[in-house]
């Protein structure tokens, strides 16, 4: 209380949210701009090749920059590739800008995302996502978050990063049927099983494979 007044409380997380979400697009597009300035054509082209070996994808010559598997490598490329130099475009991109103190929780965060299965139930308010493997805690989105051409599905690849105290979705939302998604999660669970890696790092590179039929 102050004085005879309540606190408000819920308006107050409101603002510091907003300002979180600002905060951490603006360095989004900053990585973006670095990436497109410095990083040199040579690497970019290893790096798709490398994509193209986990998830089958070529790019043609007609390729637009804005289609699924674009959209896709976009958001791998920035996070989840390491370069010759052993490093993330990310982690090289903050390393050599000046950033805020604060940013450097977006920046682990990011490097903690990644794409994964979800199954999403409804409510007449939110899409409540429960993942596969439940790595990720369950969190909620909005339904006009939520993308439309989604709406109706009960599964789909979600990259969901945390900033603040929401998860926000990183990158392109992509449906799946239910017996896409029970035979790639049978695939997954035999999979990671087999690996050394922890479940994120196995998402990162082999994990992209679930892709493949979808490319």
């Amino acid at each position: 209380m102050a004085g005879d007044q309540p606190i408000p409380f819920l308006s107050w997380r409101d603002e510091w949210q907003k300002k979180k979400e600002e905060s951490f697009f603006k360095l989004l597009g900053q990585i973006e701009v670095y990436a497109e300035k410095t990083i040199s054509f040579r690497e970019k082209m290893r790096a798709l090749y490398v994509f193209g070996t986990l998830t089958g994808y070529r790019r043609g010559k007609e390729t637009s920059l804005v289609s699924l598997p674009e959209r896709v490598f976009q958001s791998w490329f920035l996070f989840d590739y390491v370069s010759v130099q052993r490093e993330r475009v990310v982690e090289r991109a903050v390393r050599e800008s000046e950033i805020e103190e604060e940013e450097w929780e977006y920046v682990s965060t990011l490097i903690a995302s990644y794409f994964s299965i979800f199954r999403i139930k409804r409510d007449q308010k939110y899409c409540h996502l429960t993942e596969w493997r439940e790595e990720i805690p369950r969190f909620s989105v909005s339904r006009e978050d939520w993308p439309h051409q989604a709406r109706d599905v009960d599964y789909a690849f979600v990259r969901p990063v945390k900033v603040g105290v929401k998860f926000l979705l990183l990158g392109p939302v992509v449906p799946l049927s239910i017996r896409q998604a029970e035979e790639k999660i049978a695939w997954l669970r035999s999979r990671l099983a087999q690996s050394a890696f922890s479940c994120r790092i196995f998402m990162q590179r082999e994990g992209m494979a679930l892709f493949r039929d979808l490319f």
